[in-house]
């Protein structure tokens, strides 16, 4: 009698009932993407799908970096009933409708790492069936440095130029005002616009989750950012700031180049030994 009052409890609440139907309709979500279509924060739905799982509707499983969430295999015949009215129930709220049309979008842009709906072993639909061509999240990968008006900025330049299918950030933890216009002239002269980037704070990363976080500051000069999110593994590869440079124009200019082109150099072997090869 107790398991059921939990299992009821559980269900007595507006957004855990809102998880379920994402889970329900997909069968499997990352927390980042039920953050992303709820617009919840990580720990309200860390906190209620702990919940959930507490009261045996749903498993985790974690794949690399990632924890999966999807529904549980229920053992007792009440669960299993109750859980096989679930979507047909969900299907007549509208509120929970417009929660699909979000996850539908999100699927489509590709910002959602679902990748396959698993129906129920009885159930006559195909299983595992594929909702778009990727089968995981690309990869994500955050530059910190102190201003994120030079040296990150064109680290995120050059990688995106090796692989567009890279999703690659770039922040500071005290961001300038704009991105230094020497950065963006010699970064034009390799074929990468910069103009249209501005600096941020790492402060809006904080509730995400990225494979690699590299900082790119001087040791020697600075303190080097610490981003607490979650992370895979973290790097350092590190650059003279070029914006402290002195002398003429074309001295400081040649400073900029220098820097920029061992930005391309080391970005590029950090890409071919720890991205590139891994996909061969």
């Amino acid at each position: 009698m107790r398991d059921l009052a939990n299992l009821f409890k559980a269900l007595c609440d507006e957004s855990r009932l809102r998880i379920l139907n994402l889970l329900v309709h997909t069968g499997e979500l990352c927390v980042c993407d039920i953050q992303r279509i709820l617009k919840f924060s990580q720990p309200k739905v860390s906190r209620h799908l702990t919940y959930l799982k507490k009261a045996g509707l749903v498993v985790d499983e974690r794949r690399g970096m990632w924890v999966i969430y999807s529904l549980a295999n229920a053992e007792d015949e009440t669960t299993k009933r109750l859980m096989k009215e679930l979507k047909d129930i969900f299907d007549l709220n509208p509120n929970l409708k417009e929660d699909l049309t979000q996850l539908k979008h999100a699927i489509k842009d590709g910002t959602c790492t679902t990748y396959c709906v698993i129906y129920p072993a009885k159930s006559k639909r195909k299983k595992n069936k594929c909702y778009h061509e990727l089968s995981y999240p690309n990869m994500r990968i955050l530059i910190l440095c102190t201003g994120n008006s030079c040296r990150s900025q064109m680290a995120e330049g050059f990688l995106k130029s090796f692989d567009s299918s890279l999703e690659v950030f770039s922040a500071g933890t005290q961001p300038s005002a704009e991105v230094h216009p020497k950065a963006i002239q010699v970064m034009k002269e390799v074929g990468i616009d910069l103009s249209k980037n501005y600096p941020k704070s790492v402060d809006q990363f904080l509730g995400e989750s990225f494979d690699y976080v590299i900082t790119v500051c001087d040791n020697a000069k600075e303190t080097c950012p610490v981003f607490l999110g979650r992370v895979g593994k973290r790097l350092h590869i590190g650059f003279e700031d070029p914006a402290e440079a002195i002398g003429t124009e074309e001295e400081i200019l040649s400073i900029f180049r220098e820097i920029r082109d061992q930005i391309k150099k080391d970005f590029l072997k950090y890409y071919q030994d720890n991205i590139r090869n891994q996909k061969c």
